[in-house]
C-alpha cells in the first residue's frame, strides 16, 4: 500500500495470533503534516494576526481554485489508483504528509475488489457523506465514494456541505436522495459543474463511473504524470515551527521502551 505515488497508509509491522491480527501502521509519511483540516485552520490562524483577516490565507493558501484542484486531483488519482471503496471520504480522513501531499486515512470501512459492476450491501461511513444508494439500503459500489468527493470539494470551495447537515436525519434524508445540491452562483464555472456531475443522483450516471473524470475540464492544467510521480508542488507546505505550536510534540529518535517482537512482516526501515 505505501508505495503507490499518493495514497494510503505503510504499514509497518503485521503479526497474527489465534484471535487477533496486530498490525502497526507506519505515520512518519504524513505526521509532519497532521490533518488536512487541522493544517487549515492552523494557517488561518497564524496569519490573523500578520494581515488581519480571518479568511485571508485559507482562501488564497488552501482552498483556492488551484488548490482546489491540485487536491481534488490528487484523490481522484487515490480513487483510481486503488481497488476499493473507501466508504469514509471526508476532509478529516484526508492527511498532509511532510511535503504537503495527500494520504487518506481511515481504511476500517473499506472493501477491495470492488468495482462499478459489482454491489455491496449495508449502511456504513458518516451520515452526511453517504450517497443516496447507500442511504436507500440499495446494493452500491464505487459510485459511493465520488458522491463523498463531490460532498469535500463543495466544502472546499464553499465551507459547508450543498446539502442540510442539521441533526434532523429525515430532512438530511430528504435533501440527499431527493433535494438539489445547493451550489453558489459566484463558484468557479468548472468547480460547479464538477460537483454537479459528482452529486448526480443516479451512480450509473454519476462522474467518475460514467465518463473519465481526468478529462473534466476542471482538470486541464493538470499533468496527470506529474501528479503521479510527485513532480507536481503542493500548494502549501506544511511548516514545522507552526505545527508544533499548535498540535504535535517532536520527539528526538529513541529506541522503543518495548519493542515488539515476533511478526510475520517488519517494515525494512523498522528493523533496528
Amino acid at each position: 500500500m505505501g508505495g503507490h505515488p499518493v495514497g494510503m497508509l505503510s504499514m509497518g509491522k503485521a503479526g497474527l495470533s489465534p484471535r487477533k491480527t496486530c498490525l502497526l501502521l507506519n505515520s512518519a509519511g504524513y505526521k509532519a503534516g497532521g490533518e488536512w483540516e487541522s493544517a487549515a485552520d492552523i494557517v488561518r490562524d497564524s496569519s490573523c494576526a500578520a494581515v488581519g483577516t480571518r479568511h485571508l490565507t485559507m482562501a488564497l493558501i488552501l482552498y483556492s481554485v488551484l488548490s482546489i484542484r491540485f487536491y481534488t486531483a490528487e484523490i481522484v488519482w487515490f480513487l483510481y489508483g486503488h481497488n476499493i471503496i473507501h466508504q469514509d471520504i471526508k476532509l478529516e480522513n484526508i492527511m498532509l504528509n511532510t511535503n504537503g501531499h495527500i494520504r487518506v486515512i481511515d481504511l476500517g470501512l473499506a472493501h477491495d475488489g470492488v468495482t462499478s459492476s459489482n454491489n455491496i450491501f449495508g449502511v456504513t461511513v458518516t451520515f452526511h457523506f453517504m450517497a443516496p444508494e447507500v442511504l436507500r439500503k440499495k446494493g452500491y459500489g464505487t459510485a459511493v465514494d465520488w458522491w463523498s468527493l463531490g460532498i469535500v470539494v463543495s466544502e472546499m470551495a464553499t465551507g459547508r456541505s450543498p446539502f442540510y447537515i442539521g441533526s434532523i436525519s429525515k430532512m438530511a434524508y430528504r435533501a440527499i436522495t431527493k433535494g438539489k445540491p445547493e451550489i453558489p452562483s459566484w463558484l468557479d464555472a468548472d468547480v460547479k459543474h464538477l460537483i454537479k456531475k459528482l452529486l448526480c443522483k443516479n451512480p450509473q450516471h454519476r462522474l467518475g463511473v460514467c465518463g473519465n473524470i481526468r478529462e473534466h475540464p476542471f482538470f486541464t492544467t493538470i499533468s496527470w504524470e506529474d501528479l503521479v510521480k510527485r513532480r507536481a508542488r503542493p500548494p502549501f507546505i506544511p511548516f514545522r515551527p507552526v505545527l508544533e505550536n499548535h498540535v504535535l510534540q517532536w520527539l528526538e529518535e529513541k529506541k522503543a521502551l518495548l519493542p515488539v517482537t515476533g511478526l510475520s512482516y517488519v517494515l525494512p526501515s523498522w528493523a533496528r
